[in-house]
Parts: structure tokens; sequence; C-alpha cells
């Protein structure tokens, strides 16, 4: 359930681990014998499914919340057990800037800016309880602004016929900051060089009719040649 309003939280990831001993027995290769429970909770927040006896740990996640872990034991008796989700604040920052090319200093319009927070936020950890980033682009001056979570962040940059950015930043808690970026072009590679060469069979004839290809692929934004 939602740890502030108390209500039960749809469609969450329920995950129940066993430990790795089960009655001074152990499974093949020192695992289990048994496989973990898993499931998603209905539209009350409610999960159910049957269980062998044991000590668990139990792992819980959803969109919007930070994830929460718990160690149960079963008994031989059915066992009712509430995992309460703190909902991750919505960004309380702001950081805007610039990309520009950084051969000639233009703006670089319609590049995509997506700012990832790192994986504690005010001091939880959380396995992906924040939701994909919303993207940012560049207007026609090449400037952005995106709400943003206080503390260290990822930030990458994508822009058609320029190679991607990849950075880190770190904004102050409910503050606005200024952060600009420079992008290097593409330079496409026949005008810069020519790639020749042979093709052959395993005893060094000459192959004819090959089809050769080369991709250009610097990190995400490749394009074929």
């Amino acid at each position: 359930k939602d740890a502030e309003t108390g209500l039960g939280v749809a469609g969450a990831n329920v995950n129940g681990w066993p430990d790795f001993t089960y009655g001074g027995d152990m499974g093949i290769m020192g695992f289990p014998s048994y496989q973990e429970i898993s499931g998603t909770t209905d539209a009350a927040g409610m999960f159910q499914s049957g269980i062998w006896n044991g000590a668990y740990t139990l792992s819980v996640s959803a969109d919007g919340y930070f994830y929460a872990s718990d160690s149960i034991q079963v008994n031989g008796a059915d066992i009712a057990h509430t995992t309460e989700l703190t909902p991750v604040p919505a960004p309380n920052s702001t950081l805007s800037g610039s990309v520009v090319n950084q051969s000639t200093g233009a703006p670089v319009a319609g590049a995509e800016i997506l700012v990832y927070p790192d994986y504690s936020y005010m001091g939880i950890n959380y396995w992906g309880g924040y939701a994909t980033p919303e993207a940012a682009y560049t207007d026609a001056a090449g400037r952005y602004t995106a709400q943003v979570y206080g503390g260290a962040s990822s930030i990458s940059v994508y822009a058609d016929g320029f190679y991607g950015y990849w950075g880190s930043v770190n904004v102050p808690d409910d503050f606005a900051m200024n952060f600009d970026m420079a992008l290097f072009p593409i330079v496409e590679p026949e005008k810069v060089s020519v790639l020749a060469g042979k093709v052959v069979d395993e005893n060094g004839g000459a192959v004819a009719g090959a089809a050769v290809q080369v991709t250009y692929w610097p990190g995400s934004c490749g394009y074929d040649v």
C-alpha cells in the first residue's frame, strides 16, 4: 500500500526469494529445490500465492515508488504481510542550458536531452523507483529546460548528425541550474579516408562479386555507409 495515503498500489511487482536452506536440506548446487514466488498486485493492491515454509526475502517495486524489501518467516500457517511503498517525489529542480556545435558554436536545434537520477535520492536506495524521465528538446536557439531531481544524475544528449553526449551533473535540491553542452559533428567517413582491400577464400583465391558493407557506429548515433 501507499505509505502516505494507505491505499492499495495496483500493478506492483511482488517477488519472494526463499533462503538458501530449508529444514537443513539443500537443493542442487546448494540452492533450494523450490522456486521463488512472483506476480503483480490487483486493483486493490492485493497479491496472493502459495508459499513453502521457511524464511523469505520479499521485494516489491512499482512505478513512482521506491523499492521495498522485507524479511518474512512462514511456519506452516497462512500469513498476511503488508508492504508500504514510499512515493517518489516529483522533480523539484530545474536544469536548463544550451547545446551548440563544438566546431562552429552554432546552436543545435531538436537535440534530445535525458536526465536520469542516480540510484539514491536523499540517502534512500531504490531499484527502478523513478519512472523513465521525460525528454527535453532544444529549441531553434539550442536552449532546453528539464525538470530534474536534486542530486547526482546522468545526462545524455542525442542529435542527428552529431556524436552523442554522456556526462553527469549534480543539481542542488530545489534549485535552478544552468548546464551547457557542445556536440561534435559526425564527419562522413568517405570525405576523410579511403578503405580498400581484397576479399579472398580460405585458399587465398580472389572472391568476385562479394558485397562489402562498412557500418559506422559512434556510440548509439550510428548510420550505415
